[in-house]
């Protein structure tokens, strides 16, 4: 197995065998690994790049990868990041199977129209997202068993043609906006087939996150840690573990937390125009 990075000897150009450093582009089956490191230079898309696996080892500089006319980029086996580098996609990208793991304080910034797909069996650990794109869970099994970390104005869908694990944290920071169909039945688990059911979610920062279109749920607990937060005043939230603030001043704008499971409520700051529907008997204040 051999890497393969794009020089861009020739141009930007995805399609020119001599752009890249095995004098090929990368193909499903290849045998090789896509290697985006400091060599790897921007690259346009003029046909899909499609490949088993990626690497993303770059510690230096930026790099963008742009559509050159409906393109995408198609992983099939692995993608891996290790390193402190935002990568720009204007482009989707879709992870159709294997694993994802990220390392260090990188993300891939995903463009305002494009998309970070999943759509395959997947195992995911820790991810960092961000820009103005969305993440949508098209199919397959998806396991989510570590940390999602996002920031900007990220959006979360989900096609509901598969199952979805997710036991880990996901961390919003600025602006978010949900239409993952969480589960409205207190009985909800972390695993969910129309939808996502978050395993524990915390907001951090300022910014407004909204689930106008379909129910946010939380199996376990939500956290809001922050100044100057806020929500869309037609959220619907549905919490199961424990709901905790602090150091927030939070604006729900009407937003409507369901407290339907057992565990504790702690306020620290200042909650405003705040509804709540609690079963007292389960819940402490």
């Amino acid at each position: 197995m051999a890497n393969n990075v794009f020089t861009g000897t020739i141009d930007n150009d995805s399609t020119k065998a001599g752009n890249w450093s095995l004098g090929v582009v990368p193909s499903v089956g290849d045998g090789n690994v896509v290697l985006m490191n400091n060599s790897f230079v921007n690259m346009t898309l003029n046909a899909d790049l499609e490949f088993d696996d990626l690497n993303v080892t770059k510690s230096t500089g930026t790099l963008t990868i742009t559509d050159g006319g409906g393109y995408a980029i198609k992983v099939y086996n692995s993608v891996s990041k290790s390193n402190n580098v935002d990568i720009t996609f204007n482009c989707n990208f879709y992870v159709k199977g294997g694993s994802v793991t990220m390392s260090g304080s990188g993300y891939f910034n995903i463009s305002s129209g494009k998309y970070f797909y999943f759509d395959g069996n997947t195992t995911i650990g820790n991810i960092n997202i961000r820009g103005g794109g969305t993440v949508k869970y098209l199919s397959g099994t998806i396991t989510h068993s570590g940390v999602i970390n996002t920031k900007d104005a990220i959006n979360f869908d989900v096609n509901g043609d598969g199952t979805i694990t997710h036991s880990g944290v996901i961390n919003t920071k600025d602006a978010i906006n949900f239409d993952v169909n969480g589960d409205v039945n207190p009985s909800a688990t972390t695993t969910s087939s129309t939808g996502i059911n978050w395993n524990n979610y915390k907001h951090h920062t300022s910014g407004v996150f909204k689930a106008e279109l379909s129910p946010l749920r939380v199996v376990g607990n939500f956290t809001l840690n922050g100044n100057n937060l806020g929500a869309s005043s037609l959220s619907d939230i549905y919490i199961g573990g424990s709901f905790n603030t602090t150091n927030t001043t939070f604006h729900s704008n009407g937003t409507i937390f369901n407290l339907d499971g057992t565990g504790t409520i702690t306020i620290n700051g200042t909650l405003q125009q705040i509804q709540h529907f609690i079963q007292m008997e389960q819940y402490s204040i």
